[in-house]
C-alpha cells in the first residue's frame, strides 16, 4: 500500500511548511512575549476569526482523520454524532463558562479551581493530572494516528517523520507563544478544510454520489456483526440501546465528557481567554460550531466510501486476511482514509492530503505544548516559587515545553 512520494507532493508539503513559518515570523512582530499574559494568552488581543479557527484546529487532530473514517467504515454514520454534539457544547462554552472565567481573571483552569474552592492542593492535583493525561492520552493518540497515516499511505519512517514534526511544532510554539500558535491555526484550519473537501469530492464521486453511498453501504456489511448489530442501523445517527453508540449514550452520557472537554479543558479554554472581548470569544465559538458540522462530510462519509471502494482491505473478514492486508489481525478499518489518498488522488493532491494530516497533527500538538507550559509554569512552579518574576516563569514554561517534546518522543517508543 505504500507509495513513493512524488516531487509534486514534496513541493506541496514544502509550500505548506513555508506558509506556516511565514505566518509564525509575521506573528512574532505582532506579539508581546515579555509577559505571562502576552505569551500564554496572546495579550488577550485575538479576534473572533483567530479564536474560532484555533478552537477547531486544536480539536481536530490526526486521530480524527484516521479514527472517524475508520469507525465509519466499520459501522456506519453514527460516529458523526460526536462531532455534531460539539456544536452545542462550544456555544455553552462561550455563553456560560467563559464569562465566569473572564470575571475570575484566571489564566489556567487549576487557577480557577483554587479561586473557586480555595486551597492549593486542588490546584496542584489538577495540574499534575492534566500534564499526565496530556502525555499518556492526547499526545500518544495524535502521534499514533499520524504514524498510521504516514506509514500506510506513504511508507515513511515512523520515528524520523514524527520527530521532525515535533521539532517544527516546538520551534514556532516555544518561540512565538500563543499568538504564533493561533495565527498558524488559521492557516492549518484552511488547509484541513480545503484538502479534506478535495478528497471527499473524489471519494463520493467514485461511489456514485451520496445517494448511491447510502444505498450500497448497508449491503456491504454482514447481516450481523459485533460492531453493527444490523444493516438497518448503519445509516442511523441515533441507534437503539443495546448496541454500539446507542442514543442514551450519545445524548446523555456524551454530554458529561463533552462538557468537560469543551468547557473546562485548558487546551480549549486558553484560546477563548485570548479573545479581545467576550463578543469576539462568542463569535469564535459560533465559527467553531459551524466548522464542526464539516467532519461528517469530510471524514465520516469518505470513510464509508472506502469500504465500498476497497473491501478487500478495509472490510477484511477474518484475522488472517486482515494481517495480510494491513498487518493488523484485529481489523484494517483504520487505513480507510490513507487508502483513499493512495487509491484516488493524483500526485500533487497526495501532497495536499499529507499537508492536511500534518496540519491536524501539528495544530493539536502545539496546543498541548502551549497549555502544558502554562500549567507547569503558573500552577506548579509558580506555587513552589511564589516570588518568581514573570521572566523566570516564561523561561520555565519554555523549558518545560522542550522537556515535553522529549517525553513525547520517549512515549512514542513504547506506544504500540
Amino acid at each position: 500500500m505504500a507509495v513513493t512520494v512524488d516531487p509534486w507532493d514534496l513541493g506541496v508539503v514544502g509550500g505548506y511548511f513555508l506558509c506556516v513559518f511565514a505566518v509564525g515570523l509575521w506573528s512574532l512582530r505582532r506579539s508581546s512575549r515579555s509577559s505571562v499574559t502576552g505569551y500564554f494568552l496572546a495579550g488577550r488581543r485575538m479576534g473572533w476569526g483567530a479564536v474560532g479557527a484555533s478552537l477547531f484546529a486544536s480539536n481536530i487532530g490526526s486521530g480524527h482523520f484516521v479514527g472517524l473514517a475508520g469507525t465509519a467504515a466499520a459501522s456506519g454514520i453514527a460516529v458523526g454524532g460526536f462531532e455534531w454534539h460539539a456544536m452545542f457544547m462550544v456555544l455553552l462554552l462561550g455563553w456560560i463558562f467563559v464569562p465566569i472565567y473572564m470575571k475570575a481573571g484566571v489564566t489556567t483552569m487549576p487557577q480557577y479551581l483554587r479561586k473557586r474552592f480555595g486551597g492549593a492542593r486542588i490546584q496542584i492535583c489538577l495540574s499534575a493530572l492534566s500534564l499526565l493525561l496530556y502525555v499518556t492520552t492526547k499526545i500518544s493518540v495524535d502521534l499514533f494516528s499520524g504514524a498510521v497515516f504516514l506509514q500506510a499511505a506513504l511508507g515513511w519512517d515512523l520515528y524520523g517523520a514524527v520527530a521532525a514534526l515535533l521539532g517544527v511544532t516546538a520551534v514556532y510554539t516555544i518561540t512565538g507563544g500563543l499568538t504564533a500558535l493561533m495565527y498558524a491555526d488559521m492557516v492549518q484550519s484552511a488547509v484541513m478544510v480545503g484538502g479534506a473537501s478535495v478528497l471527499a469530492g473524489y471519494a463520493l464521486t467514485a461511489v456514485g454520489g451520496v445517494p448511491a453511498l447510502f444505498h450500497r453501504f448497508p449491503l456491504s456489511l454482514p447481516p450481523t456483526t459485533q460492531r453493527c448489530p444490523h444493516r438497518a442501523l448503519a445509516l442511523k445517527l441515533l441507534r437503539p440501546p443495546g448496541g454500539d453508540l446507542p442514543w442514551p449514550g450519545m445524548l446523555l452520557g456524551l454530554g458529561a465528557t463533552a462538557g468537560w472537554y469543551w468547557c473546562t479543558d485548558q487546551v480549549i479554554v486558553q484560546r477563548c481567554l485570548a479573545g479581545r472581548s467576550l463578543t469576539h470569544v462568542r463569535g469564535g465559538c459560533v465559527l467553531c460550531g459551524y466548522l464542526k458540522v464539516l467532519p461528517m462530510f469530510l471524514m465520516v462519509l469518505p470513510g464509508m466510501a472506502a469500504r465500498l471502494l476497497y473491501p478487500e482491505v478495509v472490510a477484511c473478514p477474518d484475522a488472517a486476511s486482515c494481517r495480510r492486508a494491513c498487518g493488523v489481525a484485529s481489523g484494517c478499518s483504520n487505513v480507510a482514509y490513507p487508502k483513499l489518498v493512495v487509491g484516488l488522488l493524483p500526485h500533487g493532491l497526495r501532497g495536499l492530503m499529507l499537508a492536511v494530516v500534518l496540519a491536524a497533527l501539528m495544530s493539536s500538538l502545539a496546543s498541548i505544548l502551549a497549555s502544558a507550559g502554562a500549567i507547569f509554569s503558573l500552577d506548579l512552579y509558580g506555587r513552589l516559587r511564589p516570588d518568581a518574576t514573570q521572566r523566570r516563569l516564561l523561561v520555565v514554561g519554555r523549558l518545560f515545553m522542550v522537556l515535553l517534546v522529549g517525553l513525547s518522543l520517549a512515549w512514542l517508543e513504547v506506544t504500540p
